[in-house]
């Protein structure tokens, strides 16, 4: 009953619904960039790998101690749209950008916007809802988080392999 309540909850509440459609489109269409990192780090070695998704951690880091700043002067809605565009143009980045250095900025600066938006959408998803619900809002915002982004790399994996990199980021730029 209890999961069932907290479906129907999320079906039912519009500011739920609104959180979930945000977070399975960013999902589904951010999941490009780390689906195929290890195809765009595939030059540069194992090592090269791990220092690109480091770069992206350390972004996430970065963005982390900027958020507190950032949210201070614009609205949640402003973090995210700007954080998104910031994304948006880095996985287009991706693909175009041959030279390592050059990768780990892009990935970095990913990174940074990466955190911006789920930290938003986070926390969001924890205050739409009564405290009695919570924890299933926050869980069904999980399931579409995971699951847009298990969904999203098997579609840009699939779209790379007949369309190249670099058009397959420029598609999920757009999306």
């Amino acid at each position: 009953d209890a999961i069932l309540t907290g479906l129907r909850y999320g079906r039912d509440a519009s500011v739920v619904r609104c959180v979930l459609v945000r977070t399975g489109a960013f999902s589904l269409a951010a999941s490009s960039l780390l689906a195929l990192l290890p195809i765009v780090a595939r030059p540069h070695g194992a090592t090269g790998y791990g220092l690109l998704l480091g770069s992206f951690g350390l972004g996430a880091l970065a963005g982390a101690a900027v958020l507190p700043r950032l949210r201070s002067t614009l609205s949640v809605d402003g973090v995210v749209t700007i954080a998104i565009l910031v994304f948006a143009a880095m996985t287009f980045a991706a693909g175009q950008v041959q030279t390592f250095g050059w990768l780990e900025l892009v990935l970095f600066t990913s990174g940074t916007a990466w955190i911006g938006i789920l930290a938003c959408l986070n926390v969001a998803a924890q205050t739409m809802s009564p405290s009695f619900l919570r924890a299933r809002a926050l869980s069904l915002y999980l399931l579409v988080l995971q699951g847009g982004m298990a969904i999203g790399s098997a579609l840009w994996g699939a779209l790379a392999s007949r369309v190249g990199i670099p058009t397959t980021f420029l598609c999920s730029a757009i999306a």
